[in-house]
């Protein structure tokens, strides 16, 4: 028989909107800051701030749900392998982006919050930024260590931790040390749920997507107005119901090409953009009349479309110039891990031996 008169298989194919959520969740990271830095300058309108204050109950469980949807097989994996490829990438990454972020914030004037030799190693521990990074680390050690716990038990817990400290509102007062026991429900039901989100997310129609974000938008102007948004319970609901939205956003845009290539370069745009966006804010302090109307308006886009790009051309010029060790593990650190801490023979396969 002819090859060609064989039956085609084809590889199933890949769930698009997943990939279209994690380049949302990045843009909506790099407006937010984008505004709140711009804010700070009075180069922000007051608009841009509540509407970045509504994103936040889409932002953070969109961005902690889309890394949970893509984490199961390191949880279930091995230990070494999560450690090879995971927490000891975001160890890495964190603990160089705090060094740098402290050096080059040294170099701005006038930014001072984060500059006194303490705060070098204070952030080592008491994260600023980069705090996604050091909550992702212990999100997956977590989610490995209870991986033989009931799900649905997991899953109460986390959502019970998560709902007291809304209510609390960040009593440790630390994004970082925070953020674990809030946001951890958002990233195991990535992990675990990852079978009925994905069939959610099929379910969806455009008229069921649109009505989605519409229930999301209706009821968070609403309890703004009665200055209820972040009282206990509702702000938690908030987040289920922006959560929601998220996917009915990134089912509609999951045919955007650019914005699920962005899925795939999240690390690198959180780990550098902050910095460019620092930078130019600056630069538009001192040339920019503080107050600007107009200006308010259009730049905190600016900055932030700024920052995008000037991240993807720091990630791309680093693999240029060979310092990928910028935004992943570098190679000595690898030869070191495997040194201290080297696969069962049982693993090693021949091509490995021969290569010995």
């Amino acid at each position: 028989m002819r090859a060609s008169n064989l039956p085609s298989v084809s590889a199933p194919r890949r769930i698009q909107w997943p990939d279209a959520a994690r380049g949302m969740a990045i843009l909506l990271v790099v407006l937010h800051h984008a505004v709140i830095y711009s804010a700070v300058e009075g180069l922000a309108s007051p608009g841009w701030l509540v509407a970045t204050e509504m994103l936040r109950t889409m932002r953070m469980p969109l961005f902690f749900l889309a890394a949970g949807l893509f984490a199961g097989k390191y949880v279930t994996g091995t230990w070494r392998g999560l450690f090879q490829k995971k927490i000891m990438l975001f160890a890495w990454v964190f603990v160089l982006w705090v060094i740098i972020r402290w050096i080059i914030l040294n170099l701005i004037p006038g930014i001072d919050s984060e500059t006194g030799i303490l705060q070098l190693p204070l952030h080592l521990f008491w994260p600023v930024g980069g705090w996604f990074i050091f909550v992702l680390a212990i999100y997956f050690a977590l989610a490995k260590l209870s991986v033989r716990i009931s799900k649905p038990i997991q899953l109460v817990s986390a959502g019970l931790a998560s709902l007291l400290w809304f209510a609390l509102d960040d009593p440790i007062g630390n994004n970082g040390w925070d953020g674990v026991p809030t946001f951890y429900i958002f990233f195991i039901l990535g992990c675990y749920g990852r079978s009925g989100i994905l069939a959610f997310g099929a379910w969806l129609t455009p008229m069921t997507g649109i009505a989605m974000v519409a229930i999301w938008a209706g009821s968070y102007t609403t309890l703004a107005q009665l200055d209820l948004a972040d009282a206990p319970v509702i702000s938690f609901a908030m987040r289920i119901l922006g959560l929601g939205a998220g996917i009915a956003l990134a089912r509609g845009l999951e045919r955007v090409g650019w914005l699920r290539r962005l899925g795939g370069q999240t690390l690198s745009i959180y780990l550098s953009h902050t910095l460019w966006i620092f930078l130019l804010v600056w630069l538009l302090s001192l040339i920019w009349p503080t107050g600007s109307p107009l200006a308010a308006l259009w730049l905190p886009v600016l900055v932030a479309a700024f920052g995008l790009v000037m991240a993807r051309i720091t990630a791309v010029c680093a693999a240029y110039v060979h310092a990928g060790w910028l935004f992943e593990t570098p190679r000595w650190l690898e030869n070191l891990f495997i040194r201290a801490w080297p696969l069962p023979r049982s693993d090693v396969t021949p091509s490995q031996i021969a290569g010995r």
